[in-house]
């Protein structure tokens, strides 16, 4: 009841804020702890932990280099070969969100010209998509990887192939590096003890717990220094690009 429920879409964190949901987080509660990048503007909320949103491919007809940019998959070849989500699903828009304000006409128009890029119905979540691919419906699809991750520890869901049939690649490694979503929270402008929220809060950015939350969200840690999950680290190191701010 101290905090505001975990948030982990940041079109939601910045909607809560715009409805005045949140109390400020003093700046001893944050200060020197994370990066700039991971906090709201008007510290109204912060990131506790970032899954990058990757490419997923097919791996038995595809390598790793044959994408390299989030725009690659616009190429009249990969057209009625990629697999997305709805449309309101949170990985379709951090890239939407991530592509509107990096501005241009170009990045303005990728979501309608990526959505034009698929024949398939667009369904589901992030399990979905790497279910069609694993499938052979399609070669290409967007997720996160803490969903890969993760699907793969339900037995009832897929099984150990799809670690040798999905692959990912994190695109624009040579640029500004890929885009994340993030889990945040924020603390609750009404809330009754928002001094043990701010507690909380301050734990959950603290060494002594970063390494425990990302990791059973199979997600990154925001804060430096603090080493993934190893079933994170064997996908190897990325640059990430954090633009929704």
């Amino acid at each position: 009841r101290n905090m505001t429920r975990l948030r982990r879409y940041i079109y939601k964190l910045q909607k809560a804020e715009s409805r005045k949901l949140f109390s400020v987080i003093n700046s001893q509660t944050l200060e020197g702890k994370i990066d700039q990048n991971y906090i709201s503007p008007y510290k109204h909320w912060c990131a506790l932990s970032k899954s990058p949103i990757v490419i997923a491919y097919d791996q038995r007809v595809l390598k790793s280099d044959t994408i390299s940019f989030y725009n690659d998959v616009l190429q009249p070849k990969w057209k009625g070969k990629i697999a997305l989500q709805e449309q309101e699903n949170s990985t379709l828009r951090v890239l939407s969100v991530s592509f509107s304000v990096l501005g241009g006409a170009k990045n303005k128009a990728f979501m309608s010209q990526l959505h034009a890029q698929t024949a398939l119905p667009k369904s589901g979540d992030d399990l979905v998509q790497i279910k069609r691919i694993n499938s052979w419906q399609a070669q290409l699809g967007f997720i996160e990887l803490s969903s890969l991750v993760k699907a793969n520890q339900r037995k009832d869901s897929l099984n150990s192939a799809v670690y040798k049939n999905v692959g990912v690649i994190f695109p624009s490694q040579t640029q500004k590096g890929c885009f994340y979503n993030i889990t945040g929270a924020g603390i609750y402008r009404y809330a009754r003890n928002a001094d043990n929220a701010r507690k909380l809060l301050k734990f959950l950015i603290s060494k002594r717990a970063q390494y425990d939350f990302s990791s059973g969200r199979a997600e990154f840690p925001v804060l430096d220094g603090i080493e993934a999950d190893q079933r994170l680290e064997k996908y190897g190191k990325f640059r990430a690009r954090f633009v929704a701010n």
